[in-house]
């Protein structure tokens, strides 16, 4: 069974990637899901806390990917996609499709 102690350290961990990709939005949901967890001790949001962090790793890997194909364009090692047309391939988000 999922104990708390696991439970909570996901969330810290989901926290601290919030953090590092500085959006907001994951951090609200983060804390919500936190807060529900903390004063309901419920096994569905225990669940629902690892698929947020299956989810937020993975969005995580795809910003990597983002910034590596980006510099990839701009030092000319690869033909222009992102940045083509004049963009400057800043126009990132986690909860939209990049390319």
């Amino acid at each position: 069974m999922l104990s708390t102690q696991l439970i909570l350290t996901f969330a810290i961990l989901t926290f601290a990637v919030a953090i590092f990709l500085t959006d907001g939005k994951l951090f609200l949901a983060q804390l919500i899901l936190s807060l529900g967890y903390i004063f309901t001790t419920n096994l569905l949001i225990g669940v629902l806390q690892i698929v947020f962090l299956v989810f937020v790793l993975y969005r995580c890997k795809k910003a990597i990917d983002y910034d590596f194909h980006l510099v990839l364009e701009k030092t000319h090692q690869i033909p222009k996609n992102l940045t083509k047309d004049g963009r400057i391939g800043g126009d990132f988000s986690l909860f939209r499709k990049q390319y």
